[in-house]
């Protein structure tokens, strides 16, 4: 499937955030902050721009990447900045094998903390493990969202119905 697909149908999707409530219940949070960063990832430019972008690197290289932009005032992130895959590395100290990211542009490289990323990473493992804890979802290509700011939290998955191939 081009890439020009995921890019163009990426809009027609609904964001929504929940709250787990208990085991089999869940609470819709309309105002979440999330929901304006999705909508406008960077103040500035076109949000389809920057999708498309994220979805470019993701679908042909199975790694893609955003940088938080956070407030000067108060820290909190204002915005999601595309940082092309190429152009990241992760960096380990030897005893841990993710301690930040270096990023390389025109010749300088900057650090980013672990916190200041998002990683989504293609990885056939990591989609066979889920899919054993996932009950009842088979057949489906899992995405991993790793917020390294929340380490303790769940990872979100995004799950892609299986397509059907042409003959």
């Amino acid at each position: 499937v081009a890439i020009d697909w995921y890019v163009r149908n990426w809009s027609q999707g609904v964001a929504k955030v929940y709250r787990p409530i208990d085991s089999s219940q869940v609470d819709a949070l309309p105002d979440h902050p999330v929901l304006k960063l999705i909508a406008e990832p960077m103040p500035g430019l076109p949000a389809n721009l920057v999708w498309g972008w994220f979805l470019q690197d993701y679908k042909s290289f199975g790694n893609a990447y955003l940088r938080k932009i956070r407030s000067t005032r108060d820290g909190q992130v204002i915005g999601l900045q595309f940082l092309p895959f190429d152009m990241v590395r992760p960096v380990g100290d030897g005893v841990n094998p993710l301690t930040m990211y270096k990023y390389t542009t025109d010749g300088r490289t900057f650090d980013i903390r672990l916190e200041d990323i998002i990683h989504l990473l293609w990885s056939r493992r990591q989609a066979n493990k889920i899919e054993e804890r996932a009950a009842g979802v088979t057949g489906s290509k899992k995405m991993k969202l790793k917020d390294h700011h929340k380490p303790n939290q769940k990872i979100i998955l995004l799950i892609m119905p299986k397509r059907k191939k042409s003959r």
